[in-house]
């Protein structure tokens, strides 16, 4: 892990532009962003690149017929202990996820895509985990679903371990 200074908004923006150039994103998705601040958080920033490759992919596959995918970046205020966080929101208007398996999304090999590996969210979540952040899900009301992610933002260098 080789741990660095990362603008959050900076790689949002990175990855969308790779999934333009991949041609994941259609004519028929719709993207808003929103960058509130520009919050650094101290990340091994492949990782954090995989992550938002990872979860944007999923909100595309959420919407096949298109939709509109939002993402939203901010500092959040404090976390757990006072500590202060930013934040990354990925919303999309897709199906949702069905509340009897939402528990689950993040099990390694657990999967609904008939071609899914279901390691997807499991990286995700470890990722996640070992940047010192956490991940929620918000199901929306009228359809969708939005994964925040919180990470610590003004860290300052974590003990080796």
């Amino acid at each position: 892990e080789k741990l660095e200074s990362v603008s959050l908004c900076r790689i949002v923006e990175e990855m969308l532009s790779l999934m333009e150039s991949r041609e994941k994103i259609t004519p028929a998705h719709r993207i808003q962003t929103f960058m509130e601040g520009n919050p650094v958080c101290l990340l091994d920033v492949h990782h954090v690149r995989q992550i938002l490759w990872n979860l944007i992919v999923n909100a595309l596959e959420a919407m096949p017929e298109g939709g509109e995918l939002t993402l939203a970046v901010s500092s959040d205020g404090l976390g757990d202990g006072g500590r202060a966080e930013a934040r990354v929101d990925i919303r999309d208007t897709g199906c949702g996820i069905p509340p009897e398996i939402r528990d689950r999304v993040f099990e390694p090999f657990f999967t609904t895509k008939e071609k899914g590996t279901g390691l997807g969210l499991g990286i995700v979540y470890q990722l996640v985990e070992r940047a010192g952040g956490r991940i929620e899900i918000t199901h929306n009301e009228l359809s969708g679903t939005t994964f925040s992610l919180f990470f610590p933002s003004n860290v300052s260098l974590p003990l080796a371990n």
